[in-house]
């Protein structure tokens, strides 16, 4: 998943993705790390610098 197989993922969706995120798990992202967060990986890199840390 990430924003090349997503035909959705625009700028305002992918706003919307980083402002749940942040509510979801209490965290604050850099404006840096939002605009890096282009697929579901980077995403959970970005979360694992705040301590948040998924299964395999």
């Amino acid at each position: 998943m990430s924003v090349d197989t997503i035909t959705k993922w625009d700028s305002f969706n992918h706003m919307k993705l980083v402002l749940t995120l942040e509510e979801q798990f209490n965290v604050t992202f850099q404006a840096e790390q939002t605009v890096e967060m282009l697929s579901y990986p980077l995403v959970k890199i970005a979360l694992s610098g705040h301590g948040i840390l998924f299964n395999a």
